[in-house]
């Protein structure tokens, strides 16, 4: 009779567990995807579910010999540890798809390139694209990397649904594209937020912004270094337009542009630029530290900023105006009222 009793007891609870596996008030364990070579690579990718982490062996070099499965997952962490990973012809590194949310740390990443066959945007993000995805990246480094359109590292694509890109303590050096030698962000839903982070000797082959091409979004830029960036067009170290760029605490050295912009071309566009310093940039035409072309009423603000010493193309061209009491310093005229020579 006791037995009898306990067998509804225990099924009711069997009952119970399943339900509530089912409605997720049991939380399922993340899981540690282990990386020691490429195929242990392509199957954490391939593999990773929300909240899971592929942890890459400390200080190994992968070779890619074919491009990754995208990552589409909510919450993935990529531990690096110092490792390198390298791409080739038309072998992109990571593809983030749409709602994919990937936390990068620790990576160098190299030689990717998408020239003409990349998965998705053929041509564009030769180390990574993030097509309406979620990325943050720490402490990486990037070089080497180019494509034939825009983004030799980089391709932070937003066409109507949202994508973000933050970068923290990071460096980008060598790399190339026709736009956005570092990074090219398009639409109007896109956000490029960079913080601590260095570029340097990145290039187009033909087009505009030697580090960063941003068009139509929002990017920040806080305690950053450009230096020795060149567009073969505008833009040596940034190109911005129809968005808003907001610059702090940062420095342009030596960046060129075969046209205008050395430092920085901006085009109808929300710009401020506080506590930095533009030097010795050049531009074959006009505005070797900075360039402002507006054709709306969007307007160009500095505080605390020092632009000098360029060595072509004078050191602004175009309207600047103060935020505020404002100290801005120049060694010619070419910044306007606003500047003090």
């Amino acid at each position: 009779m006791a037995i009898s009793n306990r067998l509804p007891t225990r099924m009711l609870v069997v009952v119970l567990l399943c339900l509530l596996l089912a409605w997720g008030a049991i939380p399922v364990s993340a899981a540690t995807h282990t990386v020691t070579d490429e195929a242990t690579l392509i199957t954490a990718v391939t593999n990773a579910v929300a909240g899971d982490t592929i942890e890459i062996s400390a200080g190994i070099t992968i070779q890619l010999t074919s491009n990754l499965p995208a990552i589409s997952a909510n919450g993935v962490t990529v531990n690096g540890n110092g490792a390198t990973i390298k791409g080739g012809t038309n072998i992109r590194i990571f593809t983030i798809a749409s709602g994919g949310n990937v936390t990068i740390n620790s990576l160098m990443m190299q030689n990717g390139n998408c020239s003409s066959s990349c998965p998705n945007e053929s041509q564009a993000g030769g180390g990574i694209l993030n097509d309406r995805g979620t990325v943050t990246i720490n402490d990486s480094t990037f070089s080497g990397n180019s494509a034939n359109t825009g983004g030799g590292v980089i391709y932070n694509y937003s066409f109507i649904t949202p994508a973000s890109l933050t970068i923290t303590n990071s460096t980008f050096s060598g790399n190339l594209a026709r736009n956005g030698g570092g990074i090219f962000s398009s639409g109007a839903n896109a956000s490029l937020t960079i913080t601590g982070s260095t570029f340097s000797g990145n290039s187009t082959t033909g087009g505009s912004g030697g580090a960063i091409n941003n068009s139509g979004g929002t990017l920040t830029i806080t305690d950053s270094t450009f230096s020795g960036n060149s567009a073969n067009s505008s833009g040596g170290a940034i190109r911005s337009g129809d968005g808003m760029l907001t610059i702090t605490n940062s420095t342009f050295s030596g960046n060129s542009a075969t046209t205008s912009g050395g430092g920085i071309y901006n085009s109808d566009e929300t710009l401020t630029i506080t506590n930095s310093t533009f030097s010795g940039n050049s531009a074959t035409t006009s505005g070797g530290g900075i360039f402002n072309n507006q054709s709306n009423s969007s307007p160009v603000t500095l505080k605390n900023t020092l632009v000098g010493n360029s060595t072509t193309g004078g050191n602004c061209a175009g309207t600047l105006l103060s935020n505020g009491t404002a100290y801005n310093l120049a060694d010619d005229g070419s910044c306007g009222a606003n500047f003090t020579q």
